[in-house]
């Protein structure tokens, strides 16, 4: 019994190593190949639906971080008209299944002027808001995973507008995989219930001798 649940165990934690390393790619944008522009809304992948954005991040159009960053989304952007609340809606052109995932993004506040956003990310009956971020916080990866009812992934620059909004760029979305803490747990019960098993049947083989 013992060879038994040893070797249950051992599977077990090739299984988790091997989900591990094949989460599955569902959506990824770094924004690279889009067109520099202020009051953007021609991405590939995205649709604004409130508000606007400014598609940045070359010499002399408004490159805040290094080159090697390449382009990314002010999401407080330069509107055409009245200023909007609120400042923005970003979301992909894409409608997600229900299920669980692991989202990641990066984001910066902003790095003009002394102002502070936060920003909210949906993504069905997923909400989180992140800020108000200080003036002049740099990229930060922002990694969430959780379980959803399905929709589009959404990013609301929250407040009314001042063209001076969060910074987002790198937006990763995968299917999740147990956690680490997950599989231990799992295998420590299994290992608890094997050793129970062993025990009630070495028992039972005394009480016959008897």
């Amino acid at each position: 019994m013992f060879k038994s649940t040893l070797g249950a165990a051992v599977l077990l934690a090739s299984l988790a190593l091997a989900q591990n390393a094949n989460a599955t790619l569902i959506f990824a944008d770094n924004f690279n190949t889009e067109k520099l522009g202020l009051n953007y809304n021609g991405f590939a992948k995205w649709d604004v639906t409130e508000g606007s954005v400014d598609l940045i991040g070359a010499v002399n159009f408004f490159q805040f971080f290094s080159k090697a960053q390449g382009r990314y989304v002010d999401l407080d952007g330069t509107p055409l008209g009245v200023k909007p609340t609120p400042a923005s809606v970003l979301s992909t052109k894409t409608i997600f299944k229900a299920g669980t995932y692991t989202l990641s993004f990066l984001l910066a506040g902003n790095q003009r002027e002394k102002t502070q956003k936060s920003t909210e990310v949906t993504l069905g009956n997923f909400s989180v808001v992140i800020g108000p971020l200080p003036e002049f916080t740099p990229l930060t990866l922002e990694t969430f995973t959780f379980t959803t009812t399905g929709g589009k992934l959404t990013f609301t620059e929250l407040g009314k507008s001042d063209l001076k909004g969060n910074i987002l760029d790198d937006v990763v979305l995968t299917t999740a995989v147990p956690e680490l803490s997950t599989w231990a747990m799992m295998l420590l019960g299994f290992g608890l219930v094997g050793l129970q098993v062993r025990r009630r049947s070495g028992g039972t083989r005394f009480n016959a001798t008897a």
